[in-house]
Protein backbone atom coordinates (compact mmCIF):
# COMPACT_ATOMS: atom_id res chain seq x y z
CA UNK A 1 0.00 0.00 0.00
CA UNK A 2 1.29 3.35 -1.15
CA UNK A 3 1.76 6.34 1.09
CA UNK A 4 -1.05 8.44 -0.74
CA UNK A 5 -3.66 5.19 -0.14
CA UNK A 6 -2.87 5.26 3.29
CA UNK A 7 -3.43 8.57 3.92
CA UNK A 8 -6.67 8.94 1.44
CA UNK A 9 -9.26 8.37 4.38
CA UNK A 10 -7.93 11.23 6.22
CA UNK A 11 -7.87 12.95 3.25
CA UNK A 12 -11.43 12.46 2.23
CA UNK A 13 -12.31 12.78 6.36
CA UNK A 14 -10.70 16.42 5.74
CA UNK A 15 -12.51 17.32 2.72
CA UNK A 16 -15.88 16.17 3.69
CA UNK A 17 -15.41 17.96 7.19
CA UNK A 18 -14.47 21.22 5.29
CA UNK A 19 -17.91 20.79 3.09
CA UNK A 20 -19.77 20.05 5.70
CA UNK A 21 -18.68 23.64 7.31
CA UNK A 22 -19.07 25.39 3.87
CA UNK A 23 -22.64 23.71 3.52
CA UNK A 24 -23.33 24.93 6.91
CA UNK A 25 -22.35 28.76 7.31
CA UNK A 26 -24.11 29.00 3.59
CA UNK A 27 -27.24 27.49 5.00
CA UNK A 28 -27.29 24.45 2.52
CA UNK A 29 -28.39 22.00 5.28
CA UNK A 30 -29.96 20.19 2.49
CA UNK A 31 -26.38 19.51 0.89
CA UNK A 32 -24.77 17.97 4.38
CA UNK A 33 -26.24 14.75 4.10
CA UNK A 34 -25.39 13.92 0.56
CA UNK A 35 -21.98 15.01 1.48
CA UNK A 36 -21.84 12.51 4.65
CA UNK A 37 -23.10 9.93 1.88
CA UNK A 38 -20.38 10.21 -0.25
CA UNK A 39 -17.77 10.36 2.57
CA UNK A 40 -18.97 6.97 3.68
CA UNK A 41 -18.71 5.65 0.44
CA UNK A 42 -15.72 6.34 0.04
CA UNK A 43 -14.64 4.91 2.80
CA UNK A 44 -16.25 1.41 1.82
CA UNK A 45 -13.55 1.77 -0.95
CA UNK A 46 -11.02 1.81 1.63
CA UNK A 47 -12.42 -0.78 4.35
CA UNK A 48 -11.31 -3.86 4.66
CA UNK A 49 -13.07 -6.84 2.27
CA UNK A 50 -13.99 -8.69 5.71
CA UNK A 51 -15.82 -5.58 7.08
CA UNK A 52 -16.75 -4.18 3.80
CA UNK A 53 -20.68 -5.96 3.91
CA UNK A 54 -21.61 -3.81 7.11
CA UNK A 55 -19.81 -0.60 5.57
CA UNK A 56 -21.94 -1.07 2.52
CA UNK A 57 -25.34 -1.67 4.69
CA UNK A 58 -24.34 1.91 6.51
CA UNK A 59 -23.49 3.43 3.25
CA UNK A 60 -27.20 2.27 1.82
CA UNK A 61 -28.91 3.77 5.49
CA UNK A 62 -27.44 6.66 5.53
CA UNK A 63 -27.71 7.56 1.46
CA UNK A 64 -32.01 6.72 2.09
CA UNK A 65 -31.67 8.70 5.02
CA UNK A 66 -29.51 11.80 3.95
CA UNK A 67 -31.18 11.40 0.70
CA UNK A 68 -35.20 12.00 2.49
CA UNK A 69 -33.74 14.99 4.72
CA UNK A 70 -32.04 16.52 1.64
CA UNK A 71 -35.57 16.46 -0.08
CA UNK A 72 -37.32 17.95 2.50
CA UNK A 73 -35.20 20.50 3.16
CA UNK A 74 -34.68 21.17 -0.66
CA UNK A 75 -38.41 21.64 -0.71
CA UNK A 76 -38.73 23.69 2.47
CA UNK A 77 -36.54 25.90 0.77
CA UNK A 78 -38.45 26.29 -2.58
CA UNK A 79 -41.31 26.78 -0.27
CA UNK A 80 -39.89 29.80 1.13
CA UNK A 81 -38.70 31.11 -2.06
CA UNK A 82 -42.27 30.86 -3.20
CA UNK A 83 -43.79 32.14 -0.58
CA UNK A 84 -41.74 35.53 -0.86
CA UNK A 85 -42.33 35.59 -4.63
CA UNK A 86 -45.95 35.65 -3.99
CA UNK A 87 -45.91 37.92 -1.36
CA UNK A 88 -43.58 40.50 -3.07
CA UNK A 89 -45.21 39.75 -6.31
CA UNK A 90 -48.95 40.79 -4.34
CA UNK A 91 -47.19 43.87 -3.77
CA UNK A 92 -46.25 44.45 -6.80
CA UNK A 93 -49.62 44.12 -8.51
CA UNK A 94 -51.37 46.22 -5.88
CA UNK A 95 -48.99 48.95 -5.56
CA UNK A 96 -49.16 49.13 -9.61
CA UNK A 97 -52.68 49.28 -9.68
CA UNK A 98 -52.68 52.27 -7.14
CA UNK A 99 -49.82 54.26 -8.95
CA UNK A 100 -52.37 53.80 -12.83
CA UNK A 101 -55.15 54.92 -10.31
CA UNK A 102 -53.89 57.93 -9.23
CA UNK A 103 -52.30 58.86 -12.81
CA UNK A 104 -55.58 59.05 -13.89
CA UNK A 105 -56.51 62.04 -11.21
CA UNK A 106 -52.89 63.49 -12.84
CA UNK A 107 -54.74 63.07 -15.94
CA UNK A 108 -57.72 64.55 -15.34
CA UNK A 109 -56.27 67.48 -12.92
CA UNK A 110 -53.73 68.58 -15.42
CA UNK A 111 -53.36 72.12 -16.56
CA UNK A 112 -50.98 70.35 -19.36
CA UNK A 113 -48.04 68.90 -17.26
CA UNK A 114 -47.76 65.00 -16.91
CA UNK A 115 -45.00 63.25 -14.77
CA UNK A 116 -41.99 61.86 -16.22
CA UNK A 117 -41.40 59.21 -13.49
CA UNK A 118 -42.44 57.97 -10.38
CA UNK A 119 -40.43 60.53 -8.50
CA UNK A 120 -42.68 62.88 -10.86
CA UNK A 121 -46.20 60.77 -10.18
CA UNK A 122 -45.47 60.92 -6.34
CA UNK A 123 -44.54 63.98 -6.06
CA UNK A 124 -45.70 67.68 -4.10
CA UNK A 125 -46.93 68.63 -7.90
CA UNK A 126 -49.27 65.70 -7.89
CA UNK A 127 -50.40 66.13 -4.50
CA UNK A 128 -51.74 69.96 -5.26
CA UNK A 129 -53.40 68.30 -8.36
CA UNK A 130 -55.24 65.71 -7.07
CA UNK A 131 -56.03 67.81 -3.67
CA UNK A 132 -56.89 71.37 -4.87
CA UNK A 133 -57.54 71.12 -8.63
CA UNK A 134 -59.38 67.92 -9.19
CA UNK A 135 -63.60 67.69 -9.57
CA UNK A 136 -64.41 64.72 -7.51
CA UNK A 137 -67.69 64.72 -8.95
CA UNK A 138 -66.89 64.01 -12.40
CA UNK A 139 -67.47 60.40 -14.03
CA UNK A 140 -64.54 57.54 -12.72
CA UNK A 141 -63.09 55.79 -15.96
CA UNK A 142 -64.85 52.78 -14.60
CA UNK A 143 -67.98 50.38 -15.37
CA UNK A 144 -70.41 51.11 -13.38
CA UNK A 145 -70.68 54.48 -13.74
CA UNK A 146 -69.32 56.25 -10.40
CA UNK A 147 -67.93 59.63 -9.03
CA UNK A 148 -64.29 59.95 -8.53
CA UNK A 149 -64.71 59.98 -4.71
CA UNK A 150 -66.09 56.71 -4.87
CA UNK A 151 -63.82 55.28 -6.96
CA UNK A 152 -61.12 56.83 -4.59
CA UNK A 153 -63.00 55.57 -2.07
CA UNK A 154 -62.81 51.93 -3.31
CA UNK A 155 -59.33 52.33 -4.65
CA UNK A 156 -57.84 53.10 -1.65
CA UNK A 157 -60.04 50.87 0.45
CA UNK A 158 -58.39 47.92 -1.76
CA UNK A 159 -54.94 49.18 -1.57
CA UNK A 160 -55.20 49.56 2.48
CA UNK A 161 -56.48 45.96 2.59
CA UNK A 162 -53.58 44.45 0.49
CA UNK A 163 -51.25 46.70 3.00
CA UNK A 164 -52.62 45.17 5.90
CA UNK A 165 -52.21 41.66 4.55
CA UNK A 166 -48.90 41.89 3.90
CA UNK A 167 -47.74 43.05 7.11
CA UNK A 168 -50.01 40.28 9.21
CA UNK A 169 -50.16 37.52 6.93
CA UNK A 170 -46.80 37.98 4.91
CA UNK A 171 -44.64 39.97 7.03
CA UNK A 172 -42.38 36.62 7.69
CA UNK A 173 -41.57 36.60 3.75
CA UNK A 174 -40.59 40.42 3.50
CA UNK A 175 -37.53 42.42 4.20
CA UNK A 176 -37.37 44.52 7.38
CA UNK A 177 -36.92 47.28 5.84
CA UNK A 178 -40.11 46.94 3.71
CA UNK A 179 -42.24 46.09 6.44
CA UNK A 180 -41.27 49.33 8.06
CA UNK A 181 -41.92 51.13 4.46
CA UNK A 182 -45.46 49.31 4.52
CA UNK A 183 -46.35 50.17 8.32
CA UNK A 184 -45.57 54.00 7.47
CA UNK A 185 -47.67 53.55 4.26
CA UNK A 186 -50.37 51.66 6.21
CA UNK A 187 -51.16 54.92 8.65
CA UNK A 188 -50.79 57.87 5.69
CA UNK A 189 -53.76 60.50 6.08
CA UNK A 190 -54.11 60.23 2.02
CA UNK A 191 -55.60 56.53 2.31
CA UNK A 192 -58.40 58.07 4.50
CA UNK A 193 -58.84 61.63 2.86
CA UNK A 194 -61.72 59.71 0.71
CA UNK A 195 -63.59 58.01 3.38
CA UNK A 196 -63.37 61.21 5.46
CA UNK A 197 -64.60 63.98 2.39
CA UNK A 198 -67.50 61.39 2.15
CA UNK A 199 -68.56 61.48 5.58
CA UNK A 200 -68.76 65.37 4.86
CA UNK A 201 -70.87 65.31 2.38
CA UNK A 202 -73.77 63.98 4.72
CA UNK A 203 -72.90 65.97 7.69
CA UNK A 204 -72.48 68.96 5.40
CA UNK A 205 -76.18 68.78 4.40
CA UNK A 206 -77.57 68.34 7.81
CA UNK A 207 -75.73 71.71 8.47
CA UNK A 208 -76.06 73.69 5.40
CA UNK A 209 -72.63 73.89 4.48
CA UNK A 210 -71.33 74.09 1.05
CA UNK A 211 -67.55 72.60 -0.07
CA UNK A 212 -66.26 72.86 -3.49
CA UNK A 213 -65.76 69.58 -5.01
CA UNK A 214 -62.21 68.81 -4.10
CA UNK A 215 -60.85 66.10 -2.50
CA UNK A 216 -58.30 67.52 -0.17
CA UNK A 217 -58.59 71.58 -0.23
CA UNK A 218 -55.73 72.60 2.50
CA UNK A 219 -54.42 69.38 2.63
CA UNK A 220 -51.69 69.76 -0.04
CA UNK A 221 -48.82 68.82 2.62
CA UNK A 222 -49.91 66.02 4.36
CA UNK A 223 -51.09 64.16 1.04
CA UNK A 224 -47.27 64.92 -0.23
CA UNK A 225 -45.85 63.21 2.70
CA UNK A 226 -48.29 60.33 2.03
CA UNK A 227 -47.03 59.97 -1.71
CA UNK A 228 -43.36 59.91 -0.49
CA UNK A 229 -44.06 57.24 1.24
CA UNK A 230 -46.03 55.54 -1.83
CA UNK A 231 -42.52 56.57 -3.64
CA UNK A 232 -40.47 54.94 -1.02
CA UNK A 233 -42.15 51.07 -1.46
CA UNK A 234 -42.56 51.89 -5.10
CA UNK A 235 -38.02 51.75 -4.83
CA UNK A 236 -38.30 49.32 -2.26
CA UNK A 237 -40.31 46.69 -4.26
CA UNK A 238 -38.59 47.66 -7.43
CA UNK A 239 -34.82 46.82 -5.73
CA UNK A 240 -36.19 42.59 -5.59
CA UNK A 241 -37.88 42.99 -8.94
CA UNK A 242 -34.55 41.01 -11.00
CA UNK A 243 -33.52 38.47 -7.53
CA UNK A 244 -37.29 37.49 -6.94
CA UNK A 245 -38.24 37.64 -10.79
CA UNK A 246 -41.51 39.79 -10.03
CA UNK A 247 -43.65 40.84 -12.93
CA UNK A 248 -43.57 44.50 -12.76
CA UNK A 249 -46.65 45.68 -15.35
CA UNK A 250 -45.64 48.33 -17.62
CA UNK A 251 -45.19 52.37 -16.20
CA UNK A 252 -48.62 52.75 -18.50
CA UNK A 253 -49.05 56.10 -16.21
CA UNK A 254 -45.89 57.19 -17.54
CA UNK A 255 -46.75 57.14 -21.12
CA UNK A 256 -49.45 58.72 -21.68
CA UNK A 257 -50.48 58.02 -25.81
CA UNK A 258 -51.33 61.12 -27.36
CA UNK A 259 -54.83 60.17 -27.87
CA UNK A 260 -55.32 59.95 -24.41
CA UNK A 261 -54.30 63.28 -23.51
CA UNK A 262 -56.16 64.87 -26.57
CA UNK A 263 -59.75 63.20 -24.84
CA UNK A 264 -59.18 63.36 -20.86
CA UNK A 265 -56.26 65.42 -20.90
CA UNK A 266 -57.73 68.43 -17.92
CA UNK A 267 -61.20 66.63 -18.19
CA UNK A 268 -61.49 67.10 -14.28
CA UNK A 269 -59.98 70.14 -13.81
CA UNK A 270 -60.97 72.44 -11.33
CA UNK A 271 -58.87 75.38 -11.63
CA UNK A 272 -57.35 78.26 -9.17
CA UNK A 273 -59.80 80.46 -11.21
CA UNK A 274 -62.79 78.10 -10.90
CA UNK A 275 -61.84 77.60 -7.21
CA UNK A 276 -62.42 81.74 -6.76
CA UNK A 277 -65.49 81.59 -8.62
CA UNK A 278 -66.86 79.15 -6.93
CA UNK A 279 -66.17 80.62 -3.29
CA UNK A 280 -67.36 83.48 -4.80
CA UNK A 281 -71.04 81.86 -5.62
CA UNK A 282 -70.70 80.38 -2.45
CA UNK A 283 -70.25 82.29 0.82
CA UNK A 284 -71.12 79.92 3.01
CA UNK A 285 -68.06 77.71 2.52
CA UNK A 286 -65.73 76.15 5.59
CA UNK A 287 -62.75 78.17 3.71
CA UNK A 288 -59.40 75.41 2.36
CA UNK A 289 -59.61 73.70 6.40
CA UNK A 290 -61.52 70.60 4.97
CA UNK A 291 -62.04 69.47 8.33
CA UNK A 292 -62.56 72.36 9.63
CA UNK A 293 -65.13 73.33 12.20
CA UNK A 294 -67.81 74.28 8.98
CA UNK A 295 -68.42 78.03 10.31
CA UNK A 296 -66.32 80.24 7.65
CA UNK A 297 -65.83 82.61 10.38
CA UNK A 298 -63.71 80.06 12.29
CA UNK A 299 -61.03 78.77 9.10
Amino acid sequence: MTRFQKILPWLVLVAAGIAVYVAFVNGWDWMIPIISAVAAALGVLRSKPSNRAWARASVVLILVIGTWQAYREYSSGLTKIQLRRRAYQNLVSETAGFASHLSEFVVRSSDGWLPRNDADLFSARTAQMVCSELDITKNAPVIPRTSLLNWALDRNRSFSLAIHRALTEDSAALDAELVRILSKVERTLYLQFAKQRLQLISLDQSRNIERPPLMCWGLEPLAAESFSDFLALIVQLKKQQKTLQLEWPEADWLKFPDHYRQQFLGIGRFSPEDLQKWRAEHPNNPGPAIYGTGDPNKN
